[in-house]
C-alpha cells in the first residue's frame, strides 16, 4: 500500500524505512512535526511552519491508502489537518494507524466510532504481541478479554479504519533484540495493512 509515515527526526523515521525495505511499500515520509521557530526553523533542520504545511499538503495530494503515525503525537498536527485526515478516513476509506508514542484520539471522538473486536483479535493472534519487547498495554477493563487483545485497539469510521498500538524499539542489541525487532516489524506491517483495507490472513 501507499503509506504516509508521520515520524520524528530519530529512530522512528528509520524504523519506517526498515519497514519499507522489508515489504516494498510505496512510502511517503513526513518527519519532524510541523515546523519550528528560532535556530531550528531553517529548511535544513526542522523547517519553517509554512515549509512543513506545504510539504504535508503535497504528500496528502498523492492520496495515500493509509497514514501511519510513528513517534509524532497526533495533537501536534494542526487541527485543520486532523480534520482532513479523519474526513478521508470516514468518506474515502483511507486508513489511520497510531503506532509508537503517537498519542491518542479524543475519547469523545472514539466513542462515535465502531470498535472492531474481530479485527482486534485477528491482528493480536498473527504475532504474539504480548511477547514483543517494548509492547505497551492500553487500559481495558473488559472481563474475558485476552491479554494480547488488550494491547491493540481497532475501530471503523465510515468507510475507513483506525488502529492503535504501541510497540517501542527493543533495548540493547543482541540476537534476542534482532528477533524482537523482526517480530515487531511484522506486527506493525499487519496493523498498517489492516488500516489500509486488507483483512488479516
Amino acid at each position: 500500500p501507499r503509506v504516509l509515515f508521520m515520524t520524528g527526526f530519530n529512530a522512528t523515521w528509520r524504523d519506517m524505512i526498515e519497514l519499507d525495505e522489508r515489504n516494498a511499500l510505496e512510502p511517503l515520509y513526513f518527519p519532524g512535526n510541523f515546523g519550528a521557530t528560532g535556530p531550528y526553523e531553517d529548511p535544513l533542520s526542522h523547517g519553517t511552519f509554512l515549509d512543513k504545511q506545504a510539504q504535508f499538503e503535497t504528500l496528502l495530494s498523492k492520496n495515500p491508502q493509509a497514514v501511519a503515525f510513528n513517534g509524532m503525537a497526533w495533537w501536534k498536527v494542526p487541527s485543520r489537518y486532523q480534520y482532513e485526515i479523519l474526513r478521508r478516513v470516514r468518506d474515502e476509506g483511507m486508513g489511520l494507524a497510531l503506532l509508537w508514542d503517537s498519542g491518542n484520539l479524543p475519547d469523545k471522538f472514539l466513542r462515535a466510532c465502531t470498535e472492531d473486536k474481530v479485527a482486534r483479535r485477528a491482528l493480536a493472534e498473527l504475532v504474539p504481541y504480548e511477547q514483543l519487547p517494548g509492547a505497551r498495554k492500553f487500559g481495558d477493563s473488559l472481563k474475558g478479554v485476552k491479554q494480547t487483545e488488550r494491547l491493540i485497539n481497532c475501530w471503523r469510521l465510515g468507510k475507513g479504519r483506525i488502529v492503535r498500538c504501541d510497540v517501542r524499539t527493543p533495548g540493547y542489541w543482541s540476537l534476542r533484540w534482532k528477533a524482537g525487532y523482526e517480530s515487531r516489524s511484522a506486527f506493525q506491517m499487519n496493523v498498517i495493512r489492516w488500516a489500509a483495507g486488507e483483512d488479516p490472513k
